[in-house]
């Protein structure tokens, strides 16, 4: 993923947004690419075994050192785009349900 561009970047220093038993990066939701990515890894893990309802957990990033501007999106700085990251966490995973046939029970934000 890092190597496609498909994660948050630390805008200087080390690369770490959040420790969690090791050191960790956030996919960067605000890249259509990067959605697209997580969702057919969901797919092939999950959906294709059955699995119709997800917890998207970390949808807004507990980042290690609360300073924003050290943080950039696929869509420009946190501090300017931060807000969308929650909306298109989800939106990714609504879409990938839609394209893969589900009906019924998806639910999310009104399209940007």
């Amino acid at each position: 993923m890092r190597g496609n561009s498909l994660l948050v970047r630390s805008e200087s220093g080390v690369d770490v947004q959040m420790r969690f038993q090791d050191p960790c990066v956030f996919f960067d939701a605000t890249n259509p690419s990067a959605r697209e990515y997580v969702w057919e890894k969901y797919k092939q893990n999950y959906f294709d075994a059955g699995v119709r309802m997800f917890w998207l957990d970390e949808a807004e990033p507990q980042y290690e050192v609360y300073d924003y501007s050290h943080y950039c999106y696929h869509a420009g700085p946190v501090l300017q785009v931060g807000n969308l990251y929650p909306q298109l966490y989800s939106r990714g995973f609504y879409e990938g349900q839609i394209a893969s046939g589900q009906t019924g029970t998806v639910t999310a934000a009104a399209p940007l």
